[in-house]
């Protein structure tokens, strides 16, 4: 769910308005980087950040490897920290924990319920096994963003839920407490087994297997459902070889398969979170500046509505 990507060994004659330009082709930049040293010598590392992840995906896949004026560029998903300073015992936290969400819920209807309170940095629910554990989280750039959120969205009834939004608490603040809130540490990729979302919610475990046959014998295929037997979008398709499942999720993620763009991953059982959700702001204007710090100067753009 990354929205912001890291480039890396840009050439230096490299500006933002140049890097706007090559990047923009995937998606709305809602802000772009350039780092500098204290000479304003590029440092040939950039950062952006699109408005969905998407975005970030495709900007990813099309454009690491590929040369820009001479140079192979290096580009990957950019993560935000996440750490205790966002919560702390002095009720000064940007992280909140939502609790009795709709089991139909994923990150993008996390965000989307969220994202009027201010910008967020990252959004999770929670699952295991592809299946929502019905609690989720989201981290607010504001400790302000995340107390309107409370305020709003507590004992906030949607689709016949009732939902708990609470200040995030950390393990390492939580001293007593009936019901402390554990994040569970995420385990190995299981290398052989793949993670498919954004399937047709029509196919059935026999279309998912004749999908992904060509590449060798396959364990095991599951298409997860709901009560009623419908398909909830996504399954699971176990090879006997690993070798074989890195072939399948380097051909197969992002095909486009009956309108849908398919997401191919190795499988992990997880309730961590990835970062980093934008919101746009709501001030229609772009801005250059600079910001000096002790060790690097930053040349940045940010587009802003």
């Amino acid at each position: 769910m990354e929205r912001s990507i890291l480039i890396e060994n840009l050439s230096p004659k490299t500006d933002v308005s140049k890097l706007c330009e090559i990047f923009g082709k995937y998606g709305r930049i809602l802000s772009a980087n350039i780092e500098t040293d204290s000479n304003l010598s590029s440092l040939c590392k950039g950062h952006i950040s699109y408005d969905t992840p998407h975005s970030a995906y495709y900007a990813v896949k099309e454009m690491s490897g590929r040369n820009l004026f001479g140079r192979p560029v290096y580009v990957k998903h950019e993560k935000t920290s996440d750490s205790p300073a966002d919560s702390t015992e002095s009720g000064y936290y940007k992280k909140v924990f939502v609790k009795n969400i709709d089991p139909s819920w994923d990150d993008y209807n996390l965000v989307g319920e969220f994202e009027r309170f201010g910008e967020i940095l990252d959004a999770k629910v929670s699952q295991t096994d592809g299946q929502s554990n019905g609690y989720g989280f989201v981290r607010f750039q504001k400790h302000s963003s995340a107390k309107i959120a409370i305020e709003a969205m507590h004992n906030r009834v949607i689709n016949n839920k009732k939902l708990v939004v609470q200040p995030f608490v950390y393990k390492d603040n939580v001293k007593t407490t009936a019901d402390p809130i554990k994040e569970v540490e995420e385990k190995p990729i299981q290398p052989n087994n793949l993670f498919i979302k954004n399937l047709p919610k029509d196919m059935d475990e026999n279309e998912l297997r004749d999908l992904f046959k060509k590449f060798g014998a396959i364990q095991s295929v599951r298409v997860a459902t709901d009560s009623a037997q419908k398909s909830k979008g996504y399954g699971f398709v176990c090879f006997h070889s690993e070798m074989v499942a890195a072939k399948a999720q380097k051909q197969m993620d992002g095909l486009s398969y009956k309108s849908k763009i398919l997401e191919v991953s190795f499988y992990k059982k997880k309730s961590g979170y990835y970062p980093a959700h934008s919101k746009v702001k709501e001030t229609e204007k772009e801005t250059f500046s600079f910001f000096p710090t002790a060790k690097k100067t930053v040349f940045s753009f940010s587009a802003k509505g």
